[in-house]
C-alpha cells in the first residue's frame, strides 16, 4: 500500500472517528443537529435544537475531541522522532524512561499537595531528568552502538523510576491521595474545557514545529553514521543524536 493511500485511509478514519465522537454519548445527537450547531456559530441559522445541545457540543465534546487529536498527534510525532534518532522501531517515551520520570514527578507533587502548575512542572522536570540520564549513559559509551546503549539504559531508568513511584504509593494516604495518583496516571480527557485546551495547544504545536524544522536531519539519522557523513552531515557521538549539524 502506497504512502498516499495510507494517508487517505488515515484521514478518512480520523474524520469518521471525529463524527462518531460528536454524536455518540449519554445524550445522543444526530449528525444533522451536531453539524447545524457548529455551523450556526458562523452562519445565520435559526436554531431548532434544544439549548442543551449547544452546551454539549461546545462545552463537552468538541474540547475532548480537540484534546484527543492534539495528544494523539503529539505522541505520534514524538514516537517517530525517537525512532529516527535512535534508529530503533522500539524506541519510545516509555522505554526511554520519560513516562516513568513524569509519573514519578506528578506522584511526588500530588503526595506533597502541590498546586496543579507545580505538579505539571515536577512531571516535566523529572521527565527531562530521566531522558537526560538515559542520554548521558549513551554519551559515556566508548565504542559500540550508543543508540542500543541508550535504549537499554532507558529500560533501566524506567524500572528505577517506576519502583520509586511504587514506594510513593505505599506512603500515600489510601483514602484520597492514592486514588488521585492512580487517576492521574490513568489519564482522562473528561474534564477538559476550551480554556485548558487553549493552554495545552501552544507547547504541543511548538513541538510539532520543531520536529518539522528538523525533519531532514531526523531522516538522515535513520540512515546511520556512514550514510549521514556521505550526505554531508556530522552525527556527534552524544546522547541527543539529533544535534547533527551540516558541514
Amino acid at each position: 500500500m502506497s504512502a498516499r493511500t495510507l494517508t487517505f485511509v488515515g484521514a478518512a478514519a480520523l474524520l469518521a472517528a471525529f463524527a462518531l465522537s460528536l454524536v455518540v454519548g449519554r445524550y445522543p445527537l444526530d449528525a444533522a443537529t451536531a453539524l447545524a450547531v457548529i455551523v450556526a456559530k458562523i452562519a445565520p441559522i435559526r436554531p431548532w435544537w434544544p439549548p442543551v445541545a449547544e452546551a454539549i457540543v461546545f462545552d463537552l465534546r468538541l474540547p475532548r475531541i480537540g484534546a484527543a487529536l492534539l495528544v494523539g498527534a503529539a505522541l505520534s510525532a514524538s514516537g517517530a522522532a525517537y525512532q529516527s534518532v535512535f534508529r530503533n522501531p522500539l524506541a519510545s517515551h516509555d522505554i526511554l524512561g520519560v513516562t516513568a520520570g513524569a509519573s514519578l514527578g506528578a506522584g511526588l507533587g500530588i503526595l506533597l499537595d502541590w498546586p496543579v502548575a507545580a505538579i505539571e512542572a515536577g512531571a516535566f522536570v523529572l521527565a527531562l531528568a530521566a531522558a537526560g540520564t538515559t542520554a548521558l549513559a549513551g554519551a559515556l559509551r566508548k565504542g559500540g552502538d550508543s543508540a542500543l546503549t541508550m535504549i537499554l539504559s532507558g529500560i533501566f531508568i524506567s524500572s528505577l523510576f517506576s519502583s520509586a513511584l511504587a514506594i510513593l504509593k505505599l506512603a500515600a494516604d489510601p483514602a484520597n491521595v492514592l486514588p488521585a495518583i492512580t487517576f492521574w496516571l490513568m489519564g482522562s480527557l473528561a474534564n477538559i474545557n476550551l480554556r485548558e485546551l487553549a493552554l495545552a495547544a501552544p507547547p504541543i504545536l511548538l513541538g510539532f514545529a520543531l520536529v518539522w524544522v528538523l525533519r531532514w536531519r531526523l531522516d538522515v539519522l535513520t540512515l546511520g553514521d556512514d550514510e549521514a557523513l556521505a550526505l554531508g552531515s556530522t552525527r556527534r557521538a552524544c546522547a541527543c543524536s539529533s544535534s547533527s549539524a551540516p558541514r
